[in-house]
């Protein structure tokens, strides 16, 4: 797996575990979001 699928399932794992009430969706942006990141990307994450 890429550096961008993990940092996708990252983001993943971190929404289901912090269990938000409240939450109508998230999304990844950024680097990331558009798939052009490297290893020293940040994952940019927003909820809503």
């Amino acid at each position: 797996m890429n550096i961008y699928g993990q940092k996708l399932l990252l983001a993943q794992k971190l929404i289901s575990e912090l269990d938000i009430p409240g939450v109508i969706f998230a999304f990844v942006g950024g680097s990331v979001g558009r798939g052009d990141d490297d290893e020293w990307s940040d994952i940019d994450l927003r909820i809503f």
